[in-house]
């Protein structure tokens, strides 16, 4: 007996590959060359219909098939003739046996095919056996993102996806709507960097109200306008699931902030926000931190690189006064000077969750940073984990300040002088070297005394049991796992093994470095 879970599967295994069908067939209708009637074409597809329906339903085997090898038909017949107890019929619902290409392979190399691209070789081994497809700046295209979009309605495996970079153009951003308005299975979804404009925005909010499973969608650097916060501000206020969002590097102002205003207000799913590198001044920070004021879920918010000033930074230290859940508030590079940092800085004494606090590349002067070192080491109780100052101008002096600073309270990192960005690494302080050395002694003490191989030790970061991490993963593993390091170091230490520069940790390469480290000792 087939159970009632077992005919849902089957009808969402036959939807997806109908839907896939489908898509085929509107590229085949777009491409418009073909040289077949129309009556022929539809013949054609409602066959594949057909077919499809038959692979996703029934099984026939004959018992004496089984048995002899081959069976000869009856007089006047080609066709064998059967006793109803010799047909064995099976409904057979298992993943590993279900009748087709369930990897999107097929649906891949067919589309690509047919829109005339070289078919991708990692495409289709991440389509077979990974959850992850990563194709930042790989060339794609529109076409090369049309047929991968046309692999994923059928594939069920792969939950995250990253397209950055690959001018993907209006039919690729079309596609890929359609397909995520299908998919149940896509949770992270990467399109930054294709400049998708006003035509992207709208294809992004009709996906956003069709699916309910996205957790994470980074659109930095698409060209979106204050127009177009109208709708995606709306759409991604009601989304019940989307945790993570990237709007970075847009052309976002004052003008469209009341809508920013109201979607952070009245949202209750986001935990991370980046609105970074847009075009918000004060009044757009007056409204921002409104919202932030009332949100009761966001830990994670990005407002670097916007030009908010001493009375921006004022209303974000209003914010931290009565916000209860933000952990990490990034205010780099926003023309903040001495008044708005130190408003900032007695707001952290009403706070209680704040842990990361990033005010570097400001104009702060020295005088007024040591003052609000001073005032941190006043408070009894400090949750501050990390203050950076990274690239403001101190003299070496300050750094007696800091140390008085980690007396009072030894868990807090402040971050100054010079930063990898620029060329130089923190104060001049450490190598590449010490920090691999450190990183490494300190990865061997701590598998020393759980008793677990480093190579276990890195399984847990791997999802997908690809010997490879991101930065993130990687920093994100050791910090769960409990391994004995600032953040900044885990910061600092995931960056020297990144040697390519790829934004990866690999476990092959973390070995090669850690004994070309102990062989330089």
């Amino acid at each position: 007996m087939v159970g009632q879970a077992g005919y849902r599967r089957m009808a969402g295994n036959t939807r997806k590959v109908l839907s896939s069908v489908d898509m085929l067939e509107m590229l085949e209708q777009e491409n418009a060359n073909d040289s077949l009637a129309p009556s022929v074409q539809s013949q054609r597809s409602e066959g594949r219909r057909t077919e499809s329906r038959t692979r996703a339903h029934l099984t026939a085997t004959p018992h004496s098939q089984k048995a002899a090898g081959s069976i000869h038909g009856g007089q006047g017949s080609n066709s064998a003739q059967f006793k109803e107890e010799d047909l064995e019929t099976v409904l057979d619902f298992k993943e590993d046996d279900v009748p087709y290409d369930e990897t999107g392979k097929r649906c891949y190399s067919r589309a690509c095919r047919k829109l005339d691209v070289v078919p991708s070789s990692y495409i289709l081994s991440k389509l077979s056996n990974s959850k992850t497809i990563d194709c930042k700046h790989y060339g794609l295209g529109p076409k090369g993102t049309m047929a991968l979009s046309i692999a994923l309605v059928v594939n069920m495996r792969v939950t995250s996806i990253n397209l950055q970079g690959n001018d993907i153009g209006q039919r690729g951003i079309s596609y890929l709507q359609k397909m995520i308005s299908e998919s149940h299975t896509i949770t992270e979804l990467n399109i930054s960097d294709n400049k998708l404009g006003s035509f992207g925005a709208s294809a992004i909010c009709r996906m956003l109200q069709d699916n309910r499973s996205l957790i994470k969608l980074q659109m930095s650097g698409e060209d979106f306008t204050d127009s177009d916060a109208t709708l995606l501000a709306k759409v991604i206020q009601v989304h019940p699931d989307l945790e993570e969002v990237d709007l970075s590097h847009n052309a976002f102002s004052d003008i469209s902030a009341p809508l920013f205003q109201e979607m952070i207000s009245e949202n209750s799913a986001i935990h991370s926000l980046d609105l970074s590198w847009n075009q918000f001044r004060m009044a757009g920070a007056q409204c921002i931190a409104k919202g932030l004021k009332e949100n009761p879920v966001i830990h994670e918010f990005n407002f670097s690189w916007n030009g908010i000033g001493d009375d921006g930074a004022n209303e974000f230290a209003k914010a931290l006064k009565v916000n209860s859940v933000l952990t990490s508030l990034d205010l780099t590079c926003c023309r903040v000077a001495g008044n708005g940092f130190m408003k900032i800085i007695t707001a952290v004494n009403l706070n209680e969750s704040l842990e990361h606090l990033r005010v570097g590349k400001n104009n702060i002067p020295e005088e007024i940073a040591e003052a609000g070192l001073s005032l941190l080491r006043s408070y009894p109780v400090l949750k501050l984990k990390t203050l950076d100052l990274s690239d403001c101008t101190f003299s070496p002096k300050f750094e007696g300040h800091v140390a008085s600073l980690r007396e009072m309270h030894h868990n807090i990192d402040v971050l100054h002088g010079y930063s990898i960005s620029y060329g130089q690494n923190n104060a001049g302080k450490h190598s590449t070297n010490d920090i691999l050395r450190e990183g490494f002694q300190c990865l061997t003490d701590f598998c020393k005394e759980n008793n677990v191989a480093l190579v276990e030790l890195f399984a847990r970061f791997d999802a997908d049991n690809s010997m490879s991490v991101s930065l993130q993963e990687f920093q994100e593993g050791l910090k769960e796992s409990g391994v004995p390091m600032s953040l900044y170091k885990m910061e600092l230490f995931a960056q020297a093994l990144d040697k390519d520069g790829d934004g990866e940790v690999d476990y092959s390469e973390m070995v090669l470095q850690m004994k070309q480290t102990e062989n330089e000792v």
